[in-house]
């Protein structure tokens, strides 16, 4: 990591030798294949230690679950904290290692709130549920390490994709038809895991 280069040669900004907001659909195709696969890299671990952290609440019994009820409260309070203070001290989301350590803050808080919420549902939607997300997240991560497609200037791509998915998601709670739910939660899972 000498001079702040990665291993294949590519700028890693959180080495911290860059100068001003790195612009990462303007930076050169490794640098932002490098960046994709950080992100992936990430995607990956978040989701591997929520499933670690979420399972023992999820599947612990009904008296467990109200006797600790208040862990809930807990996560949601410590969650809306961070969020704020993200907002606040936003260049913290910059730095190394603050921004690891926020993240992982993060990941610990929504797994405890994961583990609550998949507690409420039957376990086999819960594990479909797990596996589509999975799936959708595996597949694109193995495209991020080994395809050539770019993927970085795809902004406006994803915003158009939000938007219908929120008409959608109207369209859902306005009519209830089965096959908008569907759409809805497949759309989802394409988006937001990806």
């Amino acid at each position: 990591m000498q001079g702040g280069r990665g291993p294949r040669g590519f700028v890693d900004v959180e080495a911290g030798r860059m100068r001003g907001s790195p612009a990462v659909h303007m930076a050169e195709e490794s640098v932002r294949r490098a960046f994709v696969q950080k992100v992936y890299s990430l995607v990956a671990v978040q989701l591997v230690a929520t499933a670690i952290l979420a399972t023992p609440i999820a599947t612990a019994g009904e008296q467990w679950l109200q006797e600790n009820s208040g862990l809930l409260l807990i996560s949601t309070m410590a969650f809306l904290i961070l969020a704020v203070s993200m907002g606040c001290c936003s260049h913290l989301l910059r730095l190394h290692p603050w921004n690891l350590l926020i993240l992982a803050c993060f990941t610990a808080l929504e797994a405890i709130s994961v583990g609550f919420y998949c507690a409420m549902y039957e376990m086999q939607s819960v594990l479909w549920c797990l596996a589509a997300t999975g799936a959708v997240a595996g597949a694109l991560t193995a495209v991020a390490f080994s395809g050539k497609v770019d993927v970085t200037g795809m902004g406006s791509y994803l915003r158009a994709t939000s938007l219908a998915l929120f008409v959608i998601g109207l369209g859902g709670l306005w009519f209830g038809a089965p096959l908008m739910q569907l759409a809805y939660a497949a759309g989802s899972v394409v988006l937001f895991a990806g």
